[in-house]
């Protein structure tokens, strides 16, 4: 998502790869120093997952009957080293999301792209409605020689080992995510963006948004989502993983330590987090 007002001000093209962005953002500081490319918010691992998801890294893995941990991987330093480089130039603020101060900055134009899922679009028309007309949404910048998008956020619904009405409770699960009726209202209504194949075949995504100047938005976020790696696999102390890294982030914006660094202190909490949860892990 980003701000087409003040692409045109500054004479800007949206950059289609990661060293464009890195190029683009350096350009906007040296135009204007009072506005930056984006805000990067140590509190929020949504937008560091995307981004590692789309260099196809994971903080898991399998090796026969031991997990395998890559919080340190090669994809998770490509990222974090273009983090630390737009932290070190001073190219983006370091608000925390959701509270009234990154809002703020919002509202002020002071970011010029927000890089998130496809269900945030519609949280900047309700914290920024006087920006209306001045948004656009293009693809998530890409890694040289790559084609990936990233994914972040999303729900799952399942059913429990010991409900009482397992079977029932399936039929409800297969009808809210499956059936053409739910889908569109999930989307109309809801304002959700569906994972299953129906529902991305669904006109009521298809809609024009008044914010985003008349764009249909969807078309950009349907096609990100059929470029997706599908890399990513789920571990059992995910939350463990998540509370470290976001520990070693908020020092990493105070200038304590790197965000290298980071990777490596969180990869080791992880595996010792696992190890005294008695299961195996492959080093």
């Amino acid at each position: 998502m980003y701000r087409t007002d003040i692409f045109a001000q500054y004479g800007l093209e949206f950059p289609k790869t990661w060293d464009e962005y890195l190029d683009t953002a350096r350009a906007l500081k040296a135009a204007n120093p009072d506005v930056y490319i984006a805000n990067l918010s140590p509190s929020e691992i949504g937008q560091w997952a995307q981004e590692i998801q789309q260099a196809e890294s994971s903080w898991y893995g399998v090796d026969d009957d031991s997990w395998t941990v890559g919080v340190n991987d090669e994809g998770s330093k490509l990222v974090a080293e273009r983090w630390q480089t737009l932290l070190d130039e001073d190219l983006v603020t370091t608000e925390q999301m959701w509270t009234p101060e990154y809002w703020a900055l919002v509202n002020s134009g002071k970011i010029a792209t927000i890089t998130y899922a496809a269900w945030f679009p519609s949280l900047i028309a309700e914290n920024a409605a006087g920006t209306s007309g001045n948004w656009a949404v293009a693809a998530m910048p890409k890694n040289a020689g790559s084609e990936n998008s990233g994914d972040s956020g999303g729900a799952a619904v399942i059913v429990l080992k010991n409900t009482k009405n397992a079977e029932a409770a399936a039929k409800f699960a297969s009808w809210l995510n499956g059936s053409d009726e739910t889908q569109d209202t999930l989307i109309t209504v809801g304002g959700l963006f569906p994972s299953t194949e129906n529902g991305l075949a669904s006109e009521a995504l298809l809609q024009e948004s008044e914010f985003y100047g008349g764009q249909v938005i969807n078309e950009v976020f349907i096609d990100s989502a059929k470029n997706t790696p599908n890399t990513w696999v789920e571990g059992p102390n995910y939350g463990s993983i998540q509370t470290a890294l976001l520990d070693e982030f908020a020092k990493v914006v105070n200038g304590q330590e790197t965000f290298l660094e980071a990777l490596d202190i969180a990869q080791a909490a992880a595996i010792a987090d696992l190890k005294s949860r008695g299961l195996s892990v492959s080093e």
